[in-house]
């Protein structure tokens, strides 16, 4: 019906219901519900799942299908060519020029972090060792400054020992002469006359026993001693009575 207007038209014969028809499609077939009419796609397939996709030159092709032109991307001389022109860092960030292309940046935090940890790591060991050899040092110098002072005797050079006189008129070790030598040197020695057996004990520098020379004077006498055999460097030599050391000097051989 129209407003204003007593006409009507009846529409019923019209209806054919397609409010309630659904589309289907079963393989290649389509169809309406409630209608006998289909429509057979199959002719528009062009099987794309087996199309491929190739690319021959810039020219980008799928299988029985269209071609697409690359060249337009192209930066003009080629990727391939294209050399690395510069590279910057700068704190963290590493900045990359690459011939007739655009820079790239690159973080290298993650990098870098992992590494200085491991540096510090690292360096604390080392100064953890560095503290031990420290104290080894430590401890080694003063055990060899007790050595040295053991083997000086402490005593004015001599050594009090029971049934061994220690006074200097009756024992006496002279500092070889000359001192520094080359080859040979003299020693003097003075040994009281009750004294059994007597004898000088050449060391090296580690405490090495090196020669054993006897000694059958009494009273005042010498030595001389000959080191062709040993390298230049610092040695020791000690007197001994009735097994006892008396006193030890120091000397120095320079072989050249």
């Amino acid at each position: 019906s129209l407003t204003n207007d007593g006409t009507t038209v009846d529409l019923s014969g019209y209806l054919d219901n397609t409010d309630a028809q659904d589309l289907t499609l079963s393989t290649n077939i389509l169809s309406l519900t409630n209608d006998g009419t289909t429509v057979d796609l199959s002719g528009y397939l062009d099987n794309t799942d087996a199309q491929t996709v190739s690319l021959t030159g810039t020219t980008l092709e799928i299988s029985n299908g269209n071609t697409a032109d690359l060249s337009s991307l192209q930066d003009g001389t080629g990727t391939d060519a294209q050399d690395l022109t510069s590279a910057t860092l700068s704190g963290n960030v590493l900045e990359i020029e690459i011939e007739n292309g655009n820079s790239v940046s690159v973080d290298l935090s993650p990098v870098l972090s992992s590494l200085q940890a491991e540096i510090n790591t690292q360096s604390a060991m080392i100064t953890d060792q560095q503290a031990e050899i420290n104290t080894q040092t430590e401890m080694i110098t003063a055990l060899v400054t007790r050595i040295e002072t053991i083997e000086a005797c402490a005593c004015g050079g001599t050594l009090a020992v029971e049934g061994v006189q220690n006074e200097n008129s009756n024992f006496e070790l002279s500092q070889n002469k000359p001192n520094p030598f080359n080859g040979e040197t003299k020693i003097d020695f003075k040994i009281p006359a009750d004294i059994q057996k007597a004898y000088i004990k050449i060391y090296d520098g580690n405490g090495k026993t090196l020669q054993k020379i006897a000694i059958t004077q009494r009273g005042e006498g010498s030595i001389t001693y000959d080191n062709y055999r040993f390298s230049s460097g610092i040695y020791y030599y000690s007197l001994f009575a009735d097994n006892i050391k008396v006193d030890t000097k120091k000397m120095l051989l320079n072989n050249k």
